[in-house]
């Protein structure tokens, strides 16, 4: 073997190697999400993988069943499940036990504005 080809076998060793990496990588990848999908069960929060949110509510096979609102059912492919959401408490509304601001008051934004004259 010539030594001026020991660069380019060199290159080539590592582009190899370089692939076999990326390539296992997304094996892992696969492997996990095939599991995720695999382990979905009725009345799970999900997410598809064009944002459609909803909860599982029948499994048949490959096909899913979505209810995004009450009463509004899609179906969907079990590969188009994105991922597992958590469902989101409602936000609480703050208690206010002031009364509204009273239109004579100075300071209140409720009444007529008034504008002041030029000098």
């Amino acid at each position: 073997m010539d030594t001026s080809q020991l660069p380019l076998l060199l290159i080539l060793a590592v582009a190899i190697v370089g692939l076999f990496f990326l390539n296992s990588r997304g094996r892992k990848q696969q492997a996990k999400q095939a599991e995720f999908r695999n382990n979905l069960e009725v009345g799970q929060d999900v997410m598809t993988l064009s944002g459609q949110l909803g909860t599982i509510v029948d499994i048949e096979g490959d096909t899913i069943t979505i209810e995004s609102t009450p009463g509004t059912r899609t179906r969907w492919v079990r590969a188009a499940i994105g991922k597992v959401v958590e469902p989101t408490e409602p936000a609480e509304e703050p208690e206010t036990d002031a009364e509204p601001a009273d239109p004579a008051e100075p300071g209140s934004t409720d009444g007529p504005e008034t504008q002041r004259p030029q000098p």
